[in-house]
């Protein structure tokens, strides 16, 4: 069968784990320059979880450049329910924290006006939300990817 767009070990998949990395970076970026963003438990475990997912992509994205390098098919089925279940675990711990801290920001900016009376920068936590749905939305590409190289390999 012929790879999957997306897939390990191809250009567009190389492509979305650099991505992932810009997105989480991004957020974990956003996210310390915020003034006391780390007094708040749901930044706290946003941040953790987008440093687990730059690990993660930073790892796949050099195996997808050293799979690209020496053009060798990495279809095989005990690394696909490896990465299958990698992109799993990563993506749906991603989607908790961006959920739980989309959520309390909403609180915050939104029902309690908080953003008036403590000085936090609620632009730049809006902001470091919304590129974690979007590095959340690219590692769940990438597992649906593998999850299908999976059922095909």
């Amino acid at each position: 069968m012929k790879s999957l767009s997306g897939g390990p070990g191809t250009v567009s998949g190389l492509l979305l784990r650099v991505g992932q990395i810009l997105f989480s970076s991004a957020s974990i970026g956003v996210t310390l320059s915020a003034f006391n963003s780390l007094g708040f438990s749901y930044f706290c475990w946003l941040l953790a979880t987008m440093v687990l997912q730059l690990l993660w992509s930073s790892g796949l994205a050099c195996f997808d450049v050293c799979a690209l390098r020496i053009k060798r098919d990495i279809r095989d089925p005990g690394l696909a329910s490896f990465l299958v279940f990698g992109d799993w675990v990563i993506a749906t711990l991603s989607l908790a924290s961006a959920c739980s801290s989309g959520a309390v920001t909403v609180l915050y900016v939104t029902d309690w006006n908080v953003c008036s009376q403590v000085p936090i920068s609620c632009i730049r936590l809006q902001v470091c939300v919304a590129m974690a749905f979007i590095a959340w939305f690219l590692t769940a590409i990438s597992f649906l990817v593998t999850f299908w190289m999976l059922g095909s390999v």
